[in-house]
């Protein structure tokens, strides 16, 4: 009897999760003569233009964020062909952009203190002159600077720009003097642990003791503080922040000195990291409650559950285990339920040669090779046929076997994607403009 209930009560749980979400294309039946792939193309909505998003109403209508992925950073057309997308949003009620590669604090910042704007926006979004093309950016920094969108960094990077923010924040208090934070010498520090990944020498093991050491005094003034004032945003936010640096002193003292980059232990590096930037993501939205969020990342950080990708022996030899690496998708899917909606890019053609899957292939055919398409997973993923449907797809590049309709919750395809190029340095005696 027990059991009869508890099946009833997960059909009802699967049935609420598909009736949940209304989908803009009725989805077409599973037809068994045909490879998954091309079941899961049959779905495609073909765009003839970047521009033509009417229907994402519909699909985010119930969602506060939106993970935008890419299959590589820094693709020329990726960049460009997401502009359409973001206005839609953004008249969807997605105001604030949220970027993997800039830090939390100085993002916070940038726009709300004036402390924030001791940084650029090209700085914060990690985008140096000599690999950005400011053509394929600018309208994105455009929407940034005139406030269309409000920035906010996920990222436990930190910049120094970041202890200039958090010693502004408590400068603003009176000062005692049994705490007073010697912020030239953690700076100093700070500078000689970013040496670390080129130079093991450049910090010594009682000087990391005294980096934590300024840290844990740090921490007791933000909570003396909170104490005696009361918690504001501000306060909350040297304190995650400070979260933040713990991260980036593991990810220094372990990854740089031990060269610690693939197999498990540098999955359980990447899930160290991306459930720092899901933390600093859902402190974000405590805050700000009212705000949606559009968060731009790679595809591995936007997937719901690497687990479900079927690797070989020898990818999980050669590459960080995805099953063991809890990715920032996940962990905003686990904590926000189905108000996280996680877009994959993908592509036919690369400028870097890297060879699509299936499914890219079957869109081009079914679209009659339209420039662009979508393809919603939600409403497929509990149907017959598609529930457990495996089949090929590169999410970072290289093709990887999966059941990818649980992985994201929809695709889109750019069909040509020109990857970035470095900017070749000017001439002798020509004119650097």
């Amino acid at each position: 009897m027990r059991a009869g209930i508890f099946f009833c009560l997960l059909a009802g749980v699967g049935w609420a999760q598909v009736a949940a979400h209304t989908p803009v294309v009725s989805p077409v039946a599973w037809d068994d003569r045909r490879g998954a792939a091309e079941n899961v193309a049959r779905n495609v909505i073909a765009m003839e233009d970047d521009d033509d998003w009417d229907f994402i109403e519909e699909i985010v209508k119930d969602k506060s964020v939106v993970i935008l992925g890419e299959q590589m950073h820094f693709d020329l057309t990726s960049n460009t062909a997401r502009v359409g997308l973001l206005r839609k949003l953004h008249d969807c009620g997605f105001r604030t952009l949220v970027f993997e590669m800039a830090p939390m604090l100085s993002g916070y910042a940038f726009g709300r203190l004036p402390s924030g704007n001791r940084i650029t926006l090209e700085e914060l979004l990690g985008y140096g002159p000599w690999i950005m093309d400011r053509e394929s950016i600018a309208p994105i920094l455009e929407m940034l600077e005139s406030g269309y969108f409000r920035f906010f960094g996920m990222d436990c990077d930190i910049v120094f720009s970041d202890f200039l923010v958090a010693k502004k924040i408590l400068d603003a208090y009176p000062p005692t003097d049994d705490m007073t934070i010697p912020w030239f010498r953690l700076h100093r520090l700070w500078s000689s642990l970013q040496a670390h990944s080129h130079d093991p020498e450049s910090i010594t093991d009682e000087e990391q003791l005294e980096y934590v050491s300024i840290l844990n005094q740090l921490r007791n003034r933000v909570d003396y503080l909170r104490d005696r004032y009361g918690e504001t945003v501000e306060l909350s936010a040297v304190k995650q922040w400070l979260r933040n640096m713990d991260r980036h002193f593991f990810d220094f003292s372990s990854r740089l000195k031990y060269r610690v980059f693939g197999g498990l232990l540098g999955a359980m590096r990447v899930q160290i990291r991306d459930n720092s930037m899901a933390e600093n993501v859902l402190w974000y939205r405590r805050q700000f409650p009212d705000e949606k969020l559009i968060v731009w990342c790679a595809n591995l950080h936007a997937a719901k559950d690497e687990s479900q990708i079927e690797y070989t022996q020898q990818e999980l030899a050669d590459n960080c285990a995805g099953y063991y690496t809890n990715v920032l998708g996940e962990n905003l899917a686990h904590e926000l339920g189905g108000e996280v909606y996680s877009v994959a890019i993908t592509s036919l053609n690369r400028s870097d040669g890297r060879q699509p899957g299936e499914l890219e292939r079957q869109i081009a055919r079914l679209t009659h090779d339209a420039p662009y398409a979508f393809i919603d997973f939600e409403p497929l993923r509990w149907l017959d046929g598609y529930r457990t449907a495996v089949f090929d797809f590169p999410e970072i590049g290289c093709r990887k076997e999966g059941r990818w309709l649980n992985i994201f919750d929809g695709v889109y395809y750019i069909r040509d994607i020109e990857c970035m190029r470095f900017q070749p340095e000017p001439s002798e005696g020509s004119d650097p403009e």
